[in-house]
């Protein structure tokens, strides 16, 4: 037989029709039936997301997108695969400029990792054009002037102050601090814009009260640091002077099924989800207003999942322009957002 764990802890056994005729029928349970608990209602919202227009994959000549960021200068920023910086026009779709190999030499990038995921890092544009790479298995984060030429880098392997196991999520705030999440210790730090540790928090996805796993970092419109977590049903609020938890949003939509999370310049907080692979948007008080649903809800089977490409990922990025980039199974897509005000 073939055993299959899901990333939402489910396990799953396959066998040829034979083998499966043969195994024992299980015997009918005496104790009490169990309680099932309740699937949180899905709020009836409205979706808010219109795609205007899409840039071809065979355009872009991209392998996986690992990360997406804006710029000031509008340009959109992505970390590739392959791996490579790739600068993209949305005006058109032209390609600005492209950098990176694979290797660990300045300007090199390696994002390999362990498991059957496409990769580990990110990319965030600071307020100053500064492009900053989370440089996954590297162990470090790079700095580039928006052309590409490198500048400096921070970061090393390691768990003391500053260093990093993987680092693989980065976010930039508005007053040019860095924020990172660490994929190997499950720790979230923060550096000067000049690449000098302040932080590590106190929370980890390794505490009981904040599940498997933390999953993305957002800077709210006050500043603070918002946190998802892959089974919790709430978005963690840090101060962004200390880490430590000031607070948190009650989301029970999102069922446990917490990924990236993005907000936009009105406050409203952008949450994807894994195993239901919809888009939610909450308010500040975290309240879903809008969404964009695609699965059930559910920790589904494979054959109830919709159809590869569907969906929106990375989490909206939201350019200077108003309009927001994803991509989806047509490439990167342009994405109208209208938001029912509240």
């Amino acid at each position: 037989m073939v055993f299959v764990v899901g990333d939402g802890g489910l396990v799953r056994a396959y066998a040829e029709a034979g083998l499966v005729a043969a195994l024992p029928t299980a015997a009918p349970a005496t104790a009490a039936a169990p309680t099932v608990a309740a699937t949180p209602t899905r709020p009836a919202v409205p979706d808010p997301f219109t795609v205007t227009r899409s840039i071809p994959w065979a355009s872009l000549g991209l392998a996986i997108p690992q990360g997406m960021a804006a710029g000031p200068d509008g340009l959109l920023y992505i970390l590739d695969t392959k791996p490579s910086v790739v600068v993209i026009d949305p005006s058109d779709g032209h390609i600005v400029k492209r950098w990176g190999s694979q290797g660990a030499g300045n300007g090199q990038f390696d994002l390999t990792r362990a498991d059957d995921n496409p990769g580990t890092g990110d990319i965030a544009v600071g307020p100053d054009g500064r492009v900053f790479v989370a440089d996954g298995s590297n162990a470090r984060v790079q700095v580039f002037k928006p052309d590409g030429t490198y500048l400096t880098q921070f970061g090393s392997f390691g768990t003391g102050d500053g260093q990093f196991a993987t680092v693989d999520e980065i976010q930039a705030a508005p007053d040019g601090s860095i924020y990172t999440r660490d994929l190997g210790t499950e720790r979230i730090s923060k550096f000067t814009a000049a690449g000098k540790f302040v932080w590590h928090s106190p929370i980890s996805g390794s505490d009981p009260e904040f599940g498997t796993s933390l999953q993305g970092i957002a800077i709210g419109r006050d500043g603070s640091v918002l946190v998802s977590c892959e089974t919790c049903n709430y978005l963690v609020e840090l101060d962004p002077l200390t880490g430590n938890v000031r607070g948190r949003l009650d989301v029970p939509s999102l069922n446990g099924d917490a990924g990236l999370i993005t907000t936009d310049r009105a406050g409203h907080i952008y949450v994807s989800t894994f195993n239901s692979e919809s888009t939610l948007v909450l308010d500040l008080g975290g309240a879903v207003v809008a969404a964009r649903y695609l699965g059930d809800g559910q920790m589904t089977d494979v054959s109830k999942q919709p159809t590869w490409g569907d969906t929106f990922w990375p989490t909206p990025v939201f350019a200077p322009s108003g309009l927001a980039y994803t991509f989806w199974k047509d490439g990167l897509a342009e994405l109208k957002v209208a938001v029912p005000p509240g």
